[in-house]
């Protein structure tokens, strides 16, 4: 159950208890988003999300950042149409230390002058990185005209001409107006009581007084017998086509029935849509629906990739046929509890993750101002679920008012190139304006935090795996969660993409796909329906399976993943489905230079290094596949030799040995061969370009590093949570500090062991810039990367190993990471209390010694340096 308390103030509290591990989601919902703006404005709501924890009275710039990082611990914040956000998800034992912070930022921010410029920088390139994502580009504009008399149709990011004209007076203003106890909801979802969690919530919030909030709730909107369409043309290879529709928003307590709804038209294999037109017609690489779950009206789309552009018209057509038949006759059973499985299959697994279920719950709340919105979200009258359903359609999917969109390749090359000038035209004018925006300062060190004192862990006791091994060579490793009734089953296969032979590059990817296209007397749409039928969710991709379902569905799964790995019919229809699918899946990939950039460095790092291969293959390869192959293939990448398999969740009342020896046991493939890998070379190149009409230039460096089994693995692994963030993206990293310094880049990711695992990683630094700061970013980057470990201080060391000590825990928190950490184990030898004395190795380390292996290891390196884009 979720508890709630209101306090005199109106500051409202709910919490909800999930104790598998010894942590915590904290989340501050304001009921304020970028509806709440008014003319000249627009962004404002997300600017100030921006500049929240940069400092206040007490606070200076790092402090939030610094303190978290002592905590173990991570901080964010998000902004959408109706609400602002901020979390932190940290050790349940230092509740006490983040509430203070929280209520330090409701009433006492200072948006330091200084500190907006650097900000504004950054929020631009925020704006610059959506609009190379076409596809959200698309669906802005299209929001635009949906809701052209209400505020929805202005974007969360605003527009320049306001972000430009922002100053401190004015954030001052828009936050006093919103910020106050009585316009905010606290939820604290994970390891911790609610008494514990009120009296420190009283402490630090109950004597902010409330404050008089001057804001509209609630806009009119005209439905109208009116459809428009969006057209952009862009520098793409493929059509990409969205239909929409405007319907009830959150706050009409709807959400359920639409989620059914997306699940029954276009969610899945299984689903109306894709049968007909993927599956059936073989009009669409892919079909799919979503909704935007505003508060007010939300918008529902599907989205598809047509294989003919000409075929667009007829698949809109198609599709107002379906929409209209279910109306008409209703929705066949069969499709209704497929859907209504699904919602309740995601429904459960909210309960393992604390910051997903709060998330959820903040949403329903602030919309609906019901606290058990989460715990009876399913709780639909099964009886009218139907009815319900065609009456949704009915009022709302009339194809006289859909919306269409699309993006479509340059008509002519007179439109690229104007386009090519447009944006040419738009950098020099950003360049000018953010001239006038300049900071001196360097960041501020940070202050409150010099003086905190971690607290103990608390204790924990890392699970371990019953193991069983089949006469096969098979390796199940199991274990009983029984916190909620699902279970993850993982396989980790050992042969993998890297292993396909030159000149069929993609062979491993085809396999993995098409294995789940048909098996026994299942055939594509069989099986899907099938496993779909019980909520099930299986993936498959080169080295791996995976399956998650509800508990008491486990023997079914286990007898359908038994025929996959056994029994899959590799029909010529499915290869040549499969095929045009990889081929768009590869297409779109090139279409994506932050995608595509990480590919072109591997390439350059390991050059004749398997680990030099793209999972999805080469398009010449792909085309050279053929049924016969496709089927060895299957027998020699889909075997049990080597492989091992981890299954986490409720497993009362299932005899696993039983079950697993039942639909496992017969699994015979052939023995996979031990790959021989080459040394890995130095690169020769020190700067790459890549020409591609983008927005934003991603730059990225990268050099060969070191294996999983490295003696100098776990120092690297110390040090790139200061250099990077690490694996808890700590925002008082090195990287993070420069991108706040300078505005250079909205994010920035980097590690120096990126991929590293039995043969060596890579170093890799990846960010976005606009065309005009290419080359300061860049050498910004490489300076930071050679200094190294030099400015590290004992302090920011005991830090980082503390909070990889907490890291290790986390790899405990759902029955899918518990899986994948086991399997890691297995693969590694790790002894069985391996984790047990994890921290305790971490914390082993000296911060000479470290400093030391970082500076020999960096002196080594010969850094390339890639950059994709207009240049």
């Amino acid at each position: 159950m979720v508890n709630k308390k209101v306090f005199d103030n109106g500051f409202c509290v709910l919490h909800k208890h999930m104790p598998r591990i010894p942590s915590v989601s904290i989340q501050l919902w304001y009921g304020v988003g970028s509806k709440h703006e008014k003319t000249g404005e627009y962004g404002i709501a997300h600017f100030i999300e921006h500049m929240i924890f940069k400092g206040t009275k007490k606070l200076s710039e790092s402090d939030i950042n610094v303190l978290t990082t002592k905590m173990s611990g991570s901080c964010n914040a998000f902004t959408s149409y109706d609400y602002t956000g901020y979390l932190f998800d940290v050790p349940s034992q230092y509740l006490g230390d983040v509430l203070p912070l929280m209520a330090d930022c409701m009433g006492n921010c200072t948006f330091n002058d200084e500190f907006l410029a650097s900000e504004l920088k950054t929020v631009v390139q925020e704006l610059k990185m959506y609009t190379d994502n076409y596809v959200s580009s698309l669906i802005k504009q299209m929001m635009s005209g949906i809701f052209f008399d209400h505020p929805y149709r202005n974007p969360v990011l605003g527009y320049k001409q306001d972000l430009f004209a922002f100053n401190r007076e004015k954030l001052c203003d828009f936050y006093q107006r919103h910020y106050a106890p009585n316009n905010a909801t606290l939820i604290v979802v994970g390891d911790v009581d609610f008494d514990i969690v009120i009296k420190q919530a009283e402490q630090n919030f109950a004597s902010i007084p409330a404050r008089q909030i001057d804001k509209q709730d609630s806009f009119a909107h005209a439905y109208d017998f009116v459809s428009r369409s969006t057209i952009f043309e862009r520098a793409v290879t493929q059509h990409k086509c969205v239909l929409a529709w405007v319907i009830p928003g959150v706050s009409k307590k709807q959400s359920y029935l639409v989620d059914v709804l997306t699940w029954v038209l276009a969610s899945g294999n299984g689903s109306i849509l894709y049968r007909l037109l993927a599956t059936e017609l073989d009009l669409v690489f892919d079909i799919s629906a979503t909704s935007y779950d505003l508060f007010e009206y939300g918008v529902f789309f599907i989205y598809f990739e047509p294989k003919n552009p000409d075929d667009i018209e007829k698949i809109h057509t198609l599709i107002f046929e379906q929409i209209e038949k279910i109306i008409q006759e209703g929705v066949q059973q069969i499709d209704l509890e497929r859907a209504q499985r699904k919602v309740h299959a995601s429904h459960v697994a909210l309960y393992e993750e604390p910051e997903e279920y709060a998330y959820s719950l903040g949403s329903l709340f602030l919309a609906t101002g019901n606290e058990r919105s989460v715990d009876e979200y399913c709780m639909w009258n099964t009886h009218t679920l139907g009815s319900n359903l065609q009456e949704l359609l009915k009022v709302y999917f009339d194809r006289s008012y859909v919306q269409k969109g699309m993006i479509v390749p340059f008509r002519t090359q007179t439109h690229a190139t104007t386009w090519q000038n447009m944006q040419k035209i738009s950098d020099q004018s950003d360049e000018k304006f953010l001239q006038k925006f300049s900071r001196e300062s360097p960041v501020q060190e940070a202050c409150v935090a010099q003086s905190f004192v971690p607290k103990m862990p608390k204790p924990f006791v890392f699970p371990k795996p019953n193991t069983l091994k089949l006469k096969n060579g098979l390796t199940i490793l199991y274990l009983h969660t029984p916190e909620i009734d699902k279970i993850d089953l993982v396989i980790d296969l050992k042969s993998k993409h890297y292993q396909d032979d030159l000149g069929l590059q993609g062979l491993s990817a085809c396999v993995s796909n098409i294995i789940l296209e048909g098996a026994a007397q299942y055939d594509a749409t069989g099986f899907a329906q099938k496993l779909e039928s019980y909520g099930m969710d299986i993936s498959s991709v080169p080295g791996s399976v995976s399956l998650s379902m509800l508990s008491e569905d486990f023997e079914h799964g286990a007898e359908l993943l038994g025929l996959v790995l056994t029994q899959a019919t590799c029909s010529a229809d499915s290869l040549e489905q499969v095929r045009e699918r990889m081929l768009s899946d590869l297409a779109n990939f090139w279409d994506e230079p932050n995608h595509f950039s990480g590919q072109l460095m591997r390439e350059i790092v390991y050059r004749d290094h398997p680990y030099a291969r793209n999972i999805l293959g080469q398009v010449d390869d792909i085309h050279k596949i053929s049924q016969k192959l496709i089927k060895q293939a299957y027998r020699q990448k889909i075997s049990p030799d080597g492989a091992t398999m981890a299954i986490v969740g409720n497993l009362k009342g299932h005899d696993i040995e039983l079950l697993c020896e039942k639909y496992f046991g017969s699994w015979q493939n052939s023995s996979v061969t031990d790959v021989i890998f080459p040394a890995i070379a130095c690169p020769q190149e020190t700067l790459v370009k890549r020409y591609i009409d983008r927005d934003q230039v991603v730059i990225s460096f990268g050099a060969p590093s070191v294996a999983r089994t490295d003696d100098r693995y776990d120092a690297l692994l110390l040090y790139d949570q200061i250099f990077g963030g690490g694996v808890l993206g700590a925002m008082s990293s090195r990287l993070f500090q420069l991108r706040e310094a300078t505005g250079l880049f909205y994010g920035i990711r980097g590690s120096l062991i990126s991929g590293a695992h039995k043969q060596p990683g890579m170093l890799h630094v990846k960010t976005m810039v606009s065309t005009d700061r290419v080359d300061e970013a860049a050498r910004s980057i490489e300076d930071l990367i050679r200094q190294g470990a030099s400015t590290m201080t004992q302090e920011e060391f005991a830090d980082v190993q503390r909070a990889l000590g907490y890291a290790v825990i986390e790899n405990f928190a759902t029955n899918k990471q518990i899986a994948h950490t086991f399997l890691h184990a297995h693969a590694f030898g790790f002894a069985p209390d391996f984790y047990d004395h994890r921290a305790e190795k971490l914390a082993s380390w000296r911060r000479a010694d470290v400093q030391r292996i970082v500076e020999e290891f960096l002196a080594q390196c010969r850094l390339t340096q890639l950059r994709v884009g207009r240049v």
